[in-house]
């Protein structure tokens, strides 16, 4: 069963209740908490997050129009599955992205930049390495410390 996401009414800087939803859902889809093809019932929706079946609805219209939902006529929503290529596609496109990236932060950083890469790849190798026994046991300690590293390459 689903946890409710708190709280439902828009936050103060103005954002309606489609937008809300749109945004805890594109965050669900994007970090793989809804899963490829998974089922998204309006009523299980508006049970989840708190928000009435008009915004929902509208919600997911719209994430259908950015490819992240697929509109199945009356048989409601479903998260968008993801192919191969789409996935070979976002891997270049990120490497293309983030060689540039890291290009620019060589170019321009400082010994402050050095030493915040020295200290993040030192926590890294202390907790074993990706791949390491030790990293495997503490998955998410060990993919919070790799992303550390690599924002520390281009930050």
């Amino acid at each position: 069963m689903a946890t409710r996401v708190q709280p439902a009414m828009p936050a103060d800087s103005g954002e309606t209740l489609t937008e809300r939803a749109v945004a805890i859902l594109r965050r669900d889809i994007v970090s793989g908490a809804l899963a490829p093809a998974e089922r998204l019932g309006v009523r299980d929706l508006v049970a989840r997050l708190g928000i009435g079946a008009t915004p929902i609805r509208e919600a997911l219209s719209r994430l259908a129009a950015q490819d992240l939902v697929e509109a199945n006529g009356r048989r409601g929503f479903r998260v968008a599955a993801i192919g191969r290529s789409d996935l070979e596609d976002l891997t270049r496109l990120r490497t293309l992205v983030e060689v540039a990236a890291l290009q620019q932060a060589m170019a321009r950083g400082d010994d402050v930049w050095e030493a915040g890469i020295v200290a993040s790849l030192h926590r890294l190798q202390q907790a074993g390495g990706r791949g390491s026994r030790r990293a495997r046991d503490n998955a998410a300690e060990s993919d919070a410390l790799h992303k550390e590293f690599h924002d520390a390459l281009i930050a």
